[in-house]
């Protein structure tokens, strides 16, 4: 079993995690507690049913490069990808990965079923203004939160590394809101993990040699695999709260997880 990776151990960074730490803001407060649901309960109970495919894919999306109004891109999944394809085999999946970062390979990316989806680019805060929309920044336009939840297949477990993507509100075409995770139960997605108000990514390597995100993100599903999601983020929480201390929260306190709370042993 892999072990959490240590940000304190981190090499070829401008700055060290303890010289970064003072400089980080979670957003907007505390992380709330998560949305577990159940096929009994709304929104959950009326999503189409997700089953393991016979060979298990995961489908992988990032922005590579810098877009306009954002800080820092996903650069280092792409000087990465034989890395990626090794330790999703290692877990028994097949990847797609989608590195471009545009919206249409975005959007061929959402569609189709997948066991496990990974999206990687800045969403923008949520506004009170009821037209404003914009989503997600793909390298060449904004796709909004709307047009993820109308575009994506049957998943399994989707991981989002976008700011804002729990706090996401939509709108439906009577103008009614509703949070952007209870489209994503209607649309077929059984679990996810999103980000609570501003997010951070660590783009590190760690002492193995591999990338820091991509060790984690391994992690947190080989445990799924192994407990379910609902005890993989209890030991991704409490494993970097016994590592870091009070500089825990910023690593761990803007993932929320919602859904099948079992997804992993699920399916």
């Amino acid at each position: 079993m892999r072990n959490l990776p240590d940000p304190r151990e981190t090499y070829n960074l401008p700055l060290s995690f303890e010289e970064l730490v003072p400089h980080w803001y979670s957003g907007t407060g505390p992380r709330p507690d998560d949305q577990w649901g159940d096929s009994e309960r709304l929104p959950w109970s009326i999503a189409p049913s997700w089953r393991w495919s016979e060979c298990r894919l995961a489908k992988i999306w990032f922005v590579p490069e810098d877009v306009p109004d954002h800080k820092g891109n996903w650069e280092h999944l792409a000087s990465r990808i034989d890395e990626i394809y090794a330790g999703f085999k290692e877990l028994g999946f097949d990847v797609e990965i989608y590195q471009g970062g545009s919206s249409d390979e975005l959007i061929e990316m959402l569609h189709g079923p997948a066991d496990y989806r990974f999206i990687a680019a800045h969403g923008e805060e949520p506004s009170s203004d009821p037209f404003d929309d914009d989503g997600i920044r793909a390298i060449d336009r904004h796709v909004s939160w709307v047009e993820i939840e109308e575009n994506i297949g049957a998943t399994g477990l989707l991981y989002m590394e976008s700011c804002w993507s729990f706090n996401a509100i939509c709108r439906d075409e009577e103008g009614e809101e509703y949070p952007f995770h209870h489209g994503l139960a209607q649309a077929g997605c059984s679990a996810a993990i999103l980000s609570h108000g501003v997010g951070y990514g660590w783009p590190g390597e760690i002492k193995t040699g591999g990338g820091f995100e991509i060790e984690r993100m391994l992690w947190l599903l080989e445990r799924c695999l192994e407990a379910g999601l609902r005890r993989a983020m209890e030991g991704y929480r409490d494993g970097y709260e016994s590592m870091l201390g009070t500089d825990a929260p910023i690593m761990v306190d803007h993932d929320v997880a919602v859904g099948d709370p079992d997804w992993g042993i699920s399916g």
